[in-house]
């Protein structure tokens, strides 16, 4: 009794004086990124599901379609995040994500015909690019020694969503999955209703006391929220000026250097493969004739991945990012080089009796393994700590 009475007093003292209430705030903000890890992870059990039903035969130009549209219309959710950020605040960015993710999942799941399976991948796919303005606001209302393990929180809501969807896809029937989704919708625009809006963003409100009453929140210190307040007003009274013009901001170095660098990883991050094993992890073990369930299988990977998130969130504040991310891309190189050499030399030899049957699934969790250490969420982590805050992570000691 005496250890949770104490235990009691500690958590209470970590949410009135210390930094419970941020965490608090960054968990509820990050918590569209399960519906993101969902919508990443759906084909991979939506695809098998629906080949193997009666009720809907699709072909492989069909599936191709229910893989892609969940990624190819994010650019158009990215900037309509960026937008709603930008004028309607952090705060309201998040929770208008939530309203195309809900109408997604209800059209798929109560689809009828593959058309509305389609449309349904299309708007999460737009909701997915919106989700975004998390990692601004997370970014902005963290202090400089939590904001790395803070953005960490996204890729593993991320990962808890992918785990949640592989678990539920060996459980449930397509449909069930997409509606279970729509409770993450839910929680994530109820729980942002109690939150202040991002300081940062209230600066352009001029409105002192409502500035210091959102780090108050945060930070529970009157002298440190004083001292917020008084950098933000005055870093944007100096940006007033300035009076520099849309060139001068868009093309000068500290815009051009992070954007060129995100623009990269983002690229590099799409070339690894990572998202082609996320979207048809099931069909890639069925292929591979493994004498394991599918689904299980890539529950297993799902496992990985979501435990893989939470190291990373423990070493992103000891390791340097650049550090993370060139250990993170050698690793998937050496996983990734066997499985290729594996599926090619059976396509060429496909009679041959297969050797190191396991080989597929040990290469994949190992591939995983190494893509949450750097190439997955570093990228994501970076657009918060690149924009608007100053300094280079990639250049930290």
């Amino acid at each position: 009794m005496f250890l949770l009475e104490k235990l009691r007093k500690q958590l209470e003292k970590f949410w009135e004086y210390g930094s419970g209430r941020m965490v608090m705030a960054a968990v509820c903000a990050h918590s569209v990124s399960i519906s993101i890890g969902m919508c990443q992870g759906y084909s991979a059990i939506l695809i098998p599901q629906l080949i193997s039903s009666t009720e809907y035969r699709i072909n492989m130009e069909q599936s191709s379609w229910l893989a892609g549209l969940g990624a190819m219309t994010n650019p158009f959710g990215s900037i309509a995040s960026g937008i709603l950020a930008e004028y309607m605040g952090r705060k309201m960015a998040i929770q208008m994500t939530t309203i195309p993710f809900f109408i997604g999942w209800l059209c798929i799941g109560l689809a009828n015909e593959i058309k509305w399976i389609y449309l349904g991948r299309l708007i999460t796919g737009i909701a997915a690019g919106m989700a975004s303005a998390s990692y601004t606001y997370v970014s902005e209302i963290s202090d400089p020694e939590n904001r790395g393990i803070l953005q960490a929180l996204g890729p593993i809501c991320a990962s808890f969503g992918i785990l949640l969807t592989y678990t539920s896809g060996y459980f449930f029937y397509w449909k069930i999955t997409a509606l279970i989704s729509l409770f993450f919708c839910i929680f994530t625009f109820i729980s942002m209703s109690f939150l202040p809006e991002s300081p940062a963003y209230l600066v352009k409100e001029k409105d002192s006391k409502k500035i210091f009453q959102a780090y108050l929140y945060f930070r529970r210190n009157n002298s440190k929220a004083q001292e917020e307040v008084e950098k933000h007003i005055s870093k944007d009274n100096n940006l007033h000026k300035s009076e520099q013009s849309w060139r001068e901001v868009f093309c000068s170095t500290e815009t051009v250097k992070p954007f060129l660098i995100l623009v990269t990883l983002f690229l590099l991050q799409e070339t690894t493969g990572i998202y082609t094993i996320l979207f048809y992890t099931v069909n890639f073990f069925k292929e591979t004739n493994l004498a394991i369930d599918d689904f299980l299988a890539s529950i297993i990977v799902g496992v990985i991945r979501f435990l893989m998130s939470l190291v990373t969130a423990l070493l992103i504040n000891k390791f340097t990012r650049r550090a993370l991310c060139i250990t993170s891309g050698f690793g998937m190189a050496c996983t990734i080089l066997p499985l290729a050499l594996y599926v090619k030399y059976f396509e060429i030899f496909p009679n041959n009796k297969r050797f190191f049957p396991y080989l597929p699934l040990i290469s994949i969790i190992l591939n995983v393994f190494f893509s949450m250490i750097g190439m997955l969420p570093i990228p994501y982590i970076l657009v918060g700590e690149y924009f608007p805050f100053g300094p280079d992570p990639l250049c930290q000691a």
